[in-house]
């Protein structure tokens, strides 16, 4: 049985109350190439996209998988050059120190986190207590 993006969120409350019903941020380029990369159409847990924002080389995407898997992650993304790559994923809902320790600069953390969530609370956009 096919479960609805509501029984999706029902599971992962935090997650999808924090990037619910977002409009993409950054360049349509950049998140276009993002989308393209985390969506699978086909296959056991078909994946899509349902929220990217993009800070420079970076950006953050919530993928959610359907089928037998029926789960959501926001996946952390680098770009080297032109060419778009996952370097983590993080269940529940992303903070700057979470997203630095997948790779993203503590200079481009808060930003991107408050452009993906909307939120400019301190729990989710600190870097005070980030290690390194």
């Amino acid at each position: 049985m096919k479960k609805s993006l509501s029984a999706l969120c029902a599971a992962g409350i935090l997650l999808c109350s924090a990037v619910a019903a977002r409009a993409d941020t950054g360049p349509s380029s950049d998140t276009a190439a993002i989308r393209k990369l985390a969506t699978v159409s086909k296959g056991h847990c078909p994946q899509r996209v349902s929220h990217v924002s993009v800070s420079g080389s970076y950006g953050l995407a919530t993928v959610e998988e359907h089928g037998a898997c029926d789960m959501a992650a926001v996946w952390v993304f680098a770009r080297k050059g032109r060419a778009w790559r996952s370097t983590g994923a993080i269940g529940g809902v992303p903070d700057a120190c979470t997203i630095h320790s997948k790779g993203v600069p503590l200079a481009i953390a808060p930003g991107l986190i408050r452009a993906f969530t909307g939120s400019s609370d301190p729990s989710l956009t600190s870097t005070k207590s980030c290690g390194g």
